[in-house]
């Protein structure tokens, strides 16, 4: 296909037509909905909300601790780049702990700018 693609190019460039017929254009794929992508955002965000409801409540030093913890990262993320480089690797861990239901992912979410701080 490619060869065929080159020669018809080639013979356009030096003689300014072409013989080779232009390839077909491939068939569109029909195995997804027009709004598959939005349709599937929609669908892990009611999983999301499910499992956040689920979620137990914690007991008072549980949310002492992770509330302690939490404001700890934020004043090493805040003042420390070492720290801030140390942190990167567990963000991933850490925006899951930000959207959670606990009392701590307030804290996490507002200060390592993830954008649903402000809806909490």
């Amino acid at each position: 296909m490619q060869k065929l693609l080159a020669a018809r190019r080639h013979q356009m460039n030096t003689q300014g037509k072409t013989d080779i017929p232009a390839p077909q254009a491939p068939t569109p794929h029909p195995g997804y909905a027009p709004h598959a992508a939005l349709h599937a955002i929609k669908r892990h965000a009611v999983e999301l909300m499910n499992q956040k409801e689920q979620e137990e409540k914690e007991g008072p030093v549980t949310k002492s601790i992770r509330l302690t913890s939490a404001l700890i990262l934020r004043n090493i993320a805040t003042h420390s780049a070492l720290g801030r480089r140390s942190l990167h690797r567990y963000e991933n861990h850490l925006a899951s702990v930000a959207l959670s239901n606990v009392e701590s992912s307030r804290t996490l979410a507002q200060k390592f700018g993830l954008p649903w701080s402000n809806h909490l």
